[in-house]
């Protein structure tokens, strides 16, 4: 459906050949016939074919030759400017097209690019935090280090100190473990008590056999060189002594003087036994 408009401009035409209402004495206020969009009425031209309105068909006819035809150069000029103008804006439009294009391929790589930064980043920011701990640890193991190196410089020192002190003693132990001047041979080498001990308890024991063996042996003696002498022996004995007139046994001999009588019992015994197993034999 057509449209009615009062409508006015500088280089205004209502006409098909685009004849100015200006040149062809038209009022502003003359009523134009404004076409429909092609692409929304494309029937339009089919069911209304256009027509000249009598007034433009008057301004045309009344115009000469020479005017007429500049009219129309101008107007094709015109529709010329119009198709270049079309032209260039939808090859720009196109650019433009091909630039979004572009841009849009670029936005995407810049977006894969920020996602692998952002990954990249996730990445830096759990080797900086690994890196962190790690620092941490090794302050504290050169913290440790350091304090084993402290106590391992006091306990050489103390070391030190100790060995010197065993060293001061050990030579003691051998200035004291030297072997005096007439030392026997045997008792050389003897570290400890127990074993000096083991050492005197045999030769104690041979002296005292001895001593025993020299006082029976003088008695014997005696009663032979004196064959015709009668002296009693009670109350006599090797380990006794003769204090203000008496016989005595010193205190330190008693349990040895008893334990060598129960001794010497035991072997009267053991012969008595032996001899009445022979005359029963």
């Amino acid at each position: 459906m057509s449209t009615i408009l009062n409508q006015s401009g500088p280089a205004g035409s209502s006409s098909p050949g685009g004849v100015s209402s200006s040149q062809a004495g038209v009022q502003s206020g003359s009523p134009v016939v404004r076409q429909p969009p092609p692409k929304s009425s494309r029937d339009f031209m089919e069911k209304r074919p256009p027509m000249v309105a009598d007034v433009e068909r008057a301004v045309i006819l009344d115009m000469g030759p020479g005017a007429r035809q500049e009219e129309l150069a101008r107007d094709a000029a015109a529709m010329i400017r119009m198709l270049e103008t079309a032209l260039v804006l939808n090859d720009e439009k196109g650019s433009s097209t091909r630039d979004m294009e572009k841009l849009k391929t670029r936005n995407e790589k810049l977006e894969a690019n920020v996602l692998k930064l952002d990954n990249e980043l996730i990445d830096l920011r759990g080797k900086q935090e690994n890196y962190a701990a790690q620092v941490k640890e090794l302050r504290e193991i050169e913290g440790v280090h350091g304090k084993a190196k402290r106590d391992l410089e006091d306990l050489k020192a103390d070391h030190v100190e100790e060995r010197k002190s065993f060293e001061e003693e050990l030579s003691k132990l051998k200035s004291a473990m030297a072997p005096a001047e007439g030392e026997p041979e045997s008792v050389r080498g003897l570290t400890n008590r127990a074993q000096l001990v083991e050492r005197i308890q045999p030769l104690g024991e041979g002296v005292f056999k001895a001593a025993q063996h020299s006082w029976e042996n003088a008695l014997a003696q005696i009663k032979i060189v004196n064959p015709g002498l009668k002296f009693s022996t009670e109350g006599m004995g090797m380990l006794r002594k003769v204090v203000d007139g008496q016989i005595i046994i010193p205190e330190q001999y008693r349990q040895m003087e008893a334990d060598d009588e129960e001794e010497e019992e035991l072997e009267e015994e053991d012969n008595g036994e032996e001899g009445h197993g022979e005359s029963d034999g």
